[in-house]
């Protein structure tokens, strides 16, 4: 029946426009919809309409949000950039007081977490993300990843990287190599971004927060990638007096993403990004 071949005409250009919402494939769906007119058809017209109603907010919604991300950017194009981040996390006792900390002082941070240690605190990688801060992988465990196969490397990478992701329902695109070690086999075996890091800290050498706020107020520059680690009890601890002086000189802290954004027209996969 005619009204039939109507019906399945407007559901395939809903679905069509649900899967891909824009406002061209709105309007196509509401032109068909306006061709239902009989009575027997009204339901069937009525939930398309619904469904259709509910993409437009749909639409509305994202749209408000690439605004307010383009005022974001705006915002920021012309300040003073930084991103901390801290690797080989979370640990129980330390990451936790660096939460607050950074919570505390509004500064959002980059952790690059080791899968094995996601997996065993998982509470803590979703906090870290509620919090406002960017978590991305680090691995499972830390190994050299030019040590190993293409196979080996893909797996390092990527199960981190999907558990992550799992625990924080958001889809983080980076990682880091331990070590800062790769090689074109590394990159390519994913579609994540490397990202190294432009100041290093050094702070696994040393067992005092004093030697870690310094290398920060020596090397910090616009633009900076700054490396630490949240496991250490000192480097944790530098972390209130690194905020204080750089904010002092005019910094504005943001993720390694942001800064990505902002400074490059984002990251680009199997690239690899050391901050300026």
């Amino acid at each position: 029946m005619a009204y039939l071949t109507d019906i399945d005409k407007v559901s395939q250009l809903v679905a069509k426009e649900h899967q891909n919402i824009t406002e061209d494939t709105i309007k196509e769906a509401e032109q068909a919809l306006e061709l239902l007119n009989a009575s027997y058809e009204k339901t069937d017209k009525e939930k398309f309409a619904q469904q259709i109603a509910t993409d437009k907010q749909v639409l509305v919604e994202r749209q408000k949000e690439a605004e307010r991300i383009a005022d974001e950017k705006n915002k920021l194009a012309n300040q003073k950039l930084i991103a901390l981040t801290f690797d080989d996390g979370p640990n129980p006792t330390t990451t936790p007081q660096l939460l607050k900390t950074l919570s505390a002082a509004k500064v959002p941070a980059t952790f690059f977490a080791l899968g094995k240690e996601a997996q065993q605190y998982p509470d803590i990688i979703k906090e870290e993300s509620d919090l406002g801060n960017e978590v991305a992988s680090h691995t499972w465990d830390h190994k050299d990843l030019v040590t190993l196969s293409p196979a080996q490397q893909k797996q390092e990478i990527e199960s981190a990287n999907q558990l992550i992701n799992k625990i924080t329902g958001k889809n983080v695109t980076l990682f880091r190599p331990p070590y800062g070690s790769y090689n074109n086999s590394v990159l390519c075996q994913t579609d994540l971004t490397a990202v190294n890091w432009s100041v290093d800290t050094n702070d696994w050498r040393y067992h005092t927060s004093a030697p870690v706020v310094q290398n920060v107020a020596t090397y910090a520059h616009d633009g900076a990638i700054i490396l630490m680690h949240d496991i250490h009890q000192w480097s944790v601890d530098a972390v209130p007096q690194i905020i204080q002086n750089l904010k002092a000189q005019g910094y504005t802290f943001v993720t390694v993403s942001t800064l990505l954004d902002i400074r490059n027209g984002g990251a680009k996969a199997q690239q690899v990004y050391f901050g300026r």
